[in-house]
């Protein structure tokens, strides 16, 4: 069985001074990850800190000292703060979870906490920014801007970020309430969405805070970065999909005019939580089971590579089985419309959706499955879920995950998958292919199905990614044919 231990400490890499004070499973973690290596030199005061203070308490003063940059004004030191702070969290988080202090949920909950305060602080940064241009009349800017608001998706909406995540957003604005000046709403809020992204992804000397990922808006192709709440509530009524059904269940209002958007979202309860859901709606389900299937890239548990969030028996299908349990089934019952992925698996064995020691199960592999995706990430700060075949990196993420031996690391994780894909496999029986065409036709989402471009081209189609657009635009009522349910 998995379990995760302290890390297997490592020899100190050569550029770090000999008097670095820190806590003993970073300081073992320095050899091993070349990212926490370059933290601890730029930021010794941090480490020092980490060593003689309670670690709950360090990881509390950082956020609250991100929240205290609302006041300031200065771009710069905006920018440069977020950016210092940032290296501050994860250097305490990577010491409380690399100790096995706090476990996956605690981690992950800190940092949604500091994504949070970092989205907030950036928003209001972009709306001083527009109102000295003229573009907005924000009378009074020690409240939020009204009628602007962010709401969180994914794992930040269900306070679950990971170490390296990007966060998955959507930039919405009430045109009744927002407050034009020499624009109107429709010019101006795409622009403090834009100048928003720029104080949190730019590149800087000090790094970056945080990777915006806004392609779950609706019609991202032909739409805004931010749009009107009226535009976004007319597309979910019409044309919204199930696998934005699906996205919804974790979303909270997290920067901006939250009451606002905490209307807005419960405006847009009786599109997520059906009473009944037809048989097309089931079979879309099933293809995005199909896709995330195969956009993991390997379809085979025997794969020695592995990605943890997407490969067989990883952390999406822990994800989907609750998800879709919860879209099948929440429409009637209300408790069930949880966002954190724990709390839904216990509400569904609650309410005997799913047998009890399947989402115990369930719950433990998840546990581990997001304990090893924070290691890999802590390496190098990489958007990547990936266990690399027989490499260096592997052995290293190894010791990290507190294993001596890789080999024994190798058989626990091949156990652990094998345990997810045997509750995930038999979530739904697998659909029947098409007479004559082998392989992925699923068009669901806003990604491109890796499976679906190869099926296309071994049909003969030179151009299958544009073949998906238009099947997504299509979806999405991009001609009149497919604007209503019967078309």
């Amino acid at each position: 069985m998995f379990t995760l231990s302290p890390t297997i400490s490592s020899p100190r890499p050569p550029l770090l001074d000999d008097n670095l004070k820190a806590p003993m499973a970073l300081d073992g973690a320095f050899g091993l990850s070349p990212y926490l290596s370059r933290l601890a030199r730029r930021r010794p005061d941090t480490l020092s800190s980490l060593a003689s203070k309670e670690r709950a308490i360090v990881v509390e003063d950082i956020i609250k000292n991100v929240q205290s940059l609302k006041t300031e004004r200065d771009q710069v030191r905006i920018m440069k703060g977020l950016r210092e702070l940032k290296a501050d969290i994860h250097l305490a988080l990577a010491s409380l979870d690399l100790a096995c202090e706090w476990d996956w949920n605690e981690v992950t909950h800190a940092y949604s906490r500091f994504a949070d305060a970092a989205i907030d602080v950036a928003l209001r940064a972009a709306c001083q920014h527009a109102a000295n241009k003229g573009w907005i009349d924000w009378q009074d800017d020690t409240k939020p801007l009204p009628g602007l608001f962010i709401i969180a998706m994914g794992k930040l909406g269900a306070f679950e970020l990971n170490y390296s995540s990007d966060v998955d957003l959507i930039a919405l604005y009430d045109d009744a309430l927002f407050p034009s000046s020499a624009m109107a709403a429709s010019e101006a809020a795409p622009r403090i969405i834009k100048f928003f992204s720029q104080v949190l992804e730019a590149l800087t000397a000090d790094g970056y805070v945080l990777r915006v990922d806004l392609r779950l808006r609706p019609d991202p192709r032909s739409t805004a970065v931010a749009i009107s709440t009226k535009a976004a509530t007319t597309y979910y009524e019409s044309r919204g999909q199930n696998w934005e059904r699906m996205a919804y269940i974790k979303a909270r209002a997290n920067a901006g005019d939250i009451e606002t958007g905490g209307e807005f979202l419960h405006s847009l309860e009786s599109f997520i939580w059906r009473r009944h859901l037809d048989y097309w709606a089931i079979e879309d389900i099933r293809a995005i089971k199909q896709q995330i299937h195969t956009t993991g890239g390997h379809l085979e548990l025997t794969e020695p590579e592995f990605d943890v969030k997407l490969g067989r028996g990883g952390i999406r299908e822990i994800e989907f089985f609750a998800q879709t349990q919860q879209l099948i089934h929440g429409g009637k019952n209300e408790d069930l419309r949880l966002k954190r992925t724990v709390e839904a698996l216990d509400a569904l064995a609650d309410a005997t959706y799913i047998d009890a020691k399947a989402a115990d199960e369930l719950k433990r592999c998840y546990a581990v499955l997001r304990g090893i995706e924070h290691r890999i990430q802590m390496q190098n700060d990489e958007h990547t879920h990936t266990l690399k075949e027989n490499d260096d990196a592997r052995d290293q993420i190894s010791k990290l995950c507190g294993y001596s031996d890789v080999d024994v690391f190798n058989d626990d994780v091949f156990a652990l998958r094998n345990e997810v894909a045997h509750h995930y496999i038999n979530l739904f029986v697998a659909p029947s292919q098409l007479s004559g065409i082998e392989g992925n036709l699923v068009f669901a989402g806003v990604d491109e199905d890796p499976a679906t471009l190869k099926t296309l081209s071994g049909l003969g189609l030179s151009d299958p990614a544009r073949v998906v657009a238009d099947f997504q635009n299509w979806h999405r009522g991009g001609i009149r044919a497919t604007r209503t349910p019967r078309g």
